[in-house]
């Protein structure tokens, strides 16, 4: 099975049922996916071949989610760009994978000139819900062609997706993800999500995310209607109320708050009542409590919610199912099913885990040590870096570089990253990006970032900064210096000015774990 075929798969099952839904169009599976096919069609049309990629910049609307399966349907490569990072960024990842074909929003128009200017491969640009000058118009585009499945041959191991990260080294690089990935996912949340097919469930986090991806393609999979919509607090809790959302997703501390703000300070009251499914955003670690605070909230049972933990990588590795936040948040509960409600579970279906020391042997329940992953949910490697796909999978394991303990009945505790990468809001951010930023300040000799912990963000991006002798320059001068190099969320938040920068010994590398020693819970403005 391949991922095109969910959508076949559904217009001839359910045909009349509503399938998709945004802010402005609802559309049955039928006229979906006929509209699905329509741009499938128009793409190999334009030239484009099966492994070709497409990028995209774009909100949360239907045409993401056609978007999705026409790449899927037509043997292409999907490239999911966030549109956060600044316009060098992005040329950089475009510039790796080499589109032929891109997708842009009329909002984000400003960037198509100098992206065609800069990336050589590009040759067909499609511009969505307006005046993209020199673009094709998506509407017409579609009514040209037919609404005929497209006759291309796609394979399970044939890569659906490049999706681009951060990851554990810090800079960028694209995961190649395959048709067998996404089915695997989607087959994999079916055991260990609420989910129904008469569910009706909201996407609102960016669809350029990975986990907001596998959300939406997992509930299109079981047939259920898909909410797609940019978050607001606001539209989210409009949304929730007219098409009477059943299964949500937030951010503990920060979307969840968002809305519920609103919601008090709003001067209606909103029916919610519908809303009674609940799986927590991922890139936050959501704690029992949070768990306990946002169900009680919505009225939603505790047998209603899961908890995913995955990368870009693997999606997902591990999953806290129903059974065990009830048993956690249950009146009765005991200490040990409480304490699991800070676990992110166990693996699912094939997937296997192993936390494992530096010699890559198994360590004992209870210890630390690096997790790794095998199973179908593992990517194929990464795009044009073949040196680094076989580190990162030798042995036949994904090595994560994230931390963890497994208990002695097989639950999975995360315990941070190997690495020094930085985890803020949901967005992962790669100390070095954000040094080689600072570093292009006139006044600035050398630059750390780190991430100190934060109650609301997880970690929040920290700089310490040493001057050049005689030189100096205030914390939003270096802030505005960045900002002009750096998406938002890399931006840091603080800034701390230092005579040196502690290095290790052996390799004379900066030291981040005694500039997090030193610096940790502490004001050094």
């Amino acid at each position: 099975m391949v991922v095109g075929d969910i959508a076949t798969s559904n217009s001839r099952l359910f045909p009349d049922k509503l399938g998709i839904i945004d802010e402005k169009v609802r559309l049955t599976w039928k006229q979906f996916n006929d509209r699905v096919n329509r741009l499938a069609n128009a793409l190999l049309g334009l030239g484009l071949k099966k492994g070709d990629r497409v990028a995209i910049a774009a909100e949360n609307s239907h045409e993401y989610g056609e978007f999705f399966f026409a790449i899927a349907k037509a043997g292409l490569i999907t490239v999911c760009l966030n549109y956060r990072l600044t316009l060098e960024q992005l040329t950089r990842i475009l510039n790796d994978c080499e589109p032929r074909g891109f997708l842009v929003q009329d909002k984000f128009r400003e960037v198509i000139e100098p992206i065609k200017s800069s990336v050589n491969s590009l040759e067909i640009v499609i511009g969505i819900g307006g005046d993209c000058t020199g673009a094709y118009e998506y509407e017409s585009l579609l009514s040209e062609y037919p609404a005929t499945e497209p006759d291309v041959q796609v394979g399970e191991e044939d890569i659906f997706r490049l999706q681009y990260t951060t990851g554990t080294t810090g800079t960028r690089k694209g995961a190649m993800l395959t048709h067998k990935n996404e089915i695997n996912n989607c087959i994999t949340r079916l055991q260990s999500s609420p989910a129904f097919r008469d569910d009706v469930v909201l996407s609102n986090a960016p669809l350029f995310a990975v986990g907001t991806q596998a959300r939406f393609l997992s509930g299109c999979f079981l047939g259920a209607t898909s909410v797609i919509i940019p978050f607001s607090a606001k539209g989210w809790v409009e949304m929730v109320e007219r098409e009477k959302v059943t299964y949500a997703s937030l951010l503990p501390s920060t979307t969840f708050k968002l809305v519920q703000e609103y919601i008090e300070t709003s001067n209606r009251k909103y029916d919610l009542s519908s809303l009674c499914k609940f799986q927590p955003e991922g890139g936050q670690h959501c704690s029992g409590v949070d768990l306990k605070e946002i169900l009680d909230y919505f009225n939603i049972p505790y047998t209603h919610v899961c908890k995913p933990y995955g990368m870009t990588e693997a999606m997902p590795a591990a999953y806290l199912v129903p059974e065990d936040i009830a048993a956690g948040l249950s009146p009765n509960t005991t200490e040990k099913d409480t304490k699991r409600l800070e676990s992110v579970g166990k693996p699912l279906f094939n997937g296997q885990m192993r936390v494992v020391g530096e010699n890559e042997e198994d360590i004992a329940p209870g210890e630390t040590g690096e997790i790794i992953l095998r199973g179908d949910q593992v990517m194929k490697g990464y795009w044009n870096n073949p040196k680094l796909t076989a580190q990162t999978l030798r042995g036949g394991w994904f090595h994560t570089s994230d931390l963890g303990i497994i208990d002695e009945d097989g639950y999975l505790y995360f315990q941070g990253r190997k690495d020094f990468v930085i985890k803020s809001g949901g967005f992962l951010v790669g100390p070095e990006e954000v040094e080689g930023a600072i570093l292009e300040h006139a006044a600035v000799a050398e630059a750390a970032v780190i991430g100190l912990p934060d109650e609301k963000w997880g970690q929040v991006v920290t700089a310490i900064v040493c001057f050049k002798p005689g030189q100096s320059a205030t914390e939003e001068e270096i802030k505005e210096h960045c900002r002009q190099r750096l998406a938002s969320f890399q931006i840091p938040r603080s800034v701390i000015y230092a005579d040196s920068l502690p290095r290790d010994i052996a390799y004379g590398k900066i030291d981040r774990r005694e500039l997090m020693r030193i610096y940790g819970g502490n004001d050094h403005h």
